[in-house]
């Protein structure tokens, strides 16, 4: 007797398997509209196909097209193979026919254009591949003003190696809803480079993703958001550049892995991690081959929560203030790992760097915080103890300083209201001024001034020099 079940089975077989003969890849072999099949060879392609562009040729999606896939190898020739998504277009592909995948870039270079009022989204159980296949090959994906990216599967810019990948935001929206990795394989490099605009990151934000990799990210306005994710230069030698917008980040690692090197150069616009922002983040385990990380401030306003200079043994952190104006405050600071054998360097140079508390061994061979012509404000009430630990470190001989001159944050303080002091070899003395309600000041003169000084005259009377009391 024959079961009914094996009739159902073996349609729903056979039905699959009409669907899957069904699929095809269609190539984009002329300039226009991606609508007309005559710029095809197997027709337009539709949800269950894979589309396929190559050689110089630009296609314009006017309308809203639906793809099983997007294999947009590109052309020898840079900037001559396009695709512009254009206001009303969108392009959808869930990369069903092309084992999951869609790509950018792999037969030269390929530029994937998503202007105002256009869109394009990216799923798959595979990767969104911006430069893949070797040789040098590209990938460019530029999203304008109006313009909107969203990306459910990993992206991966520079997927394999000696291919370069490129994110560039002027204006536009765009989201990645998975990991985003610059850089990820060795040789490849990787750049997002976000203009004005919005960047949502709520995955991972992998700057290199393979030791040999190199990856940059540029903020030079808009906003980044990575609220429930972290900013990593992950494992090879990545760098972040920010000179203006905005940055919000779960945590940030600037040189996370063992070996890797971290570099952030910051000089304006603001910047909040509510976590932890570490500077030389691992080791290999075995306390060697420690990360190296290095944050230089000229400018900007950034909040932590807690400040890592060096974390594991073998790591290296490095933190260097200037400029009057730049503003840093931490909640936490931890100079290194509490006995272990980090490298901790924070120079301040000026600008004003604001500490609740400080973690510290107080190995001065290891650990220093130098102070010239910046100014430290420290919190001292509500169990915060940025004061006392400072003391310790002053002790400790961890905590050293010098003067810078006149043109400093420091020389804005006056040291009449200072009521604590301490005297260098070189005669400069550090004050420090605890009569505030909530927070104590430290800042460094090279000669102690009287209550009464107001004027100081220079090179005959030329110039004067006002000193006034620092308010905050």
């Amino acid at each position: 007797m024959i079961k009914k079940g094996r009739y159902v089975t073996a349609g729903l077989v056979l039905t699959f398997a009409v669907m899957q003969s069904q699929a095809v890849e269609s190539r984009f072999t002329s300039a226009g509209n991606w609508t007309n099949a005559a710029n095809w060879n197997n027709g337009v392609p539709g949800a269950t196909d894979l589309a396929r562009l190559q050689n110089a040729v630009t296609a314009d999606i006017d309308s809203v097209e639906v793809v099983g896939g997007l294999n947009f190898r590109g052309d020898t020739t840079l900037g001559a193979s396009i695709i512009n998504v254009n206001n009303g277009g969108s392009l959808t592909s869930d990369g069903t026919q092309f084992s999951g995948n869609n790509r950018v870039g792999s037969d030269g270079d390929a530029t994937l254009n998503i202007n105002n009022g256009g869109s394009a989204t990216f799923s798959g159980t595979g990767i969104f591949e911006v430069g893949e296949s070797g040789d040098g090959d590209a990938g460019y994906v530029n999203i304008y003003s109006g313009g909107s990216l969203t990306v459910s599967q990993t992206t991966q810019l520079g997927a394999d190696g000696s291919t370069f990948g490129y994110v560039n935001i002027n204006g536009g929206t765009a989201t990645f809803n998975n990991d985003l990795q610059v850089g990820n394989a060795a040789s490849s490099h990787g750049v997002v480079t976000l203009t004005s605009g919005t960047l949502n990151c709520v995955g991972n934000l992998r700057i290199t993703d393979n030791a040999a990799a190199t990856g940059e990210l540029k903020v030079n306005g808009g906003t980044l958001n990575a609220t429930t994710s972290s900013i990593q230069v992950r494992d090879g030698n990545g760098s972040i550049t920010q000179s203006a917008g905005a940055i919000n980040a779960n945590d940030m690692y600037v040189g996370h892995l063992q070996g890797s090197v971290g570099t952030m150069t910051m000089s304006g616009g603001t910047n909040a991690v509510s976590g932890v922002l570490s500077l030389g983040n691992q080791d290999n385990g075995s306390g060697a081959n420690g990360a190296s990380g290095v944050l230089v401030m000229s400018d900007g306003y950034m909040t932590v929560g807690t400040l890592e200079v060096g974390n594991e043994a073998s790591t290296t952190g490095t933190l260097t203030l200037s400029g009057k104006d730049t503003y840093l405050k931490a909640s936490t600071l931890s100079l290194g790992d509490a006995g272990a054998s980090v490298n901790s360097s924070i120079v301040v140079e000026d600008g004003e760097f604001q500490i609740h508390e400080i973690l510290s061994d107080g190995d001065s061979a290891s650990e220093s915080l130098f102070l010239e012509g910046g100014v430290l404000k420290l919190r001292h009430v509500d169990g915060a103890t940025g004061y006392d630990d400072a003391v310790a470190l002053i002790a400790a001989d961890v905590l050293t300083w010098s003067y810078s001159g006149l043109d400093s944050l420091a020389a804005t303080l006056d040291v009449a209201d200072a009521d604590a002091s301490w005297t260098n070899g070189d005669g400069v003395t550090l004050y420090a001024d605890t009569d505030g309600t909530n927070y104590s000041y430290m800042w460094a003169e090279t000669i102690p001034e009287p209550a009464t000084f107001g004027l100081i005259a220079l090179f005959g009377g030329g110039l004067l020099f006002i000193r006034r009391r620092f308010r905050i």
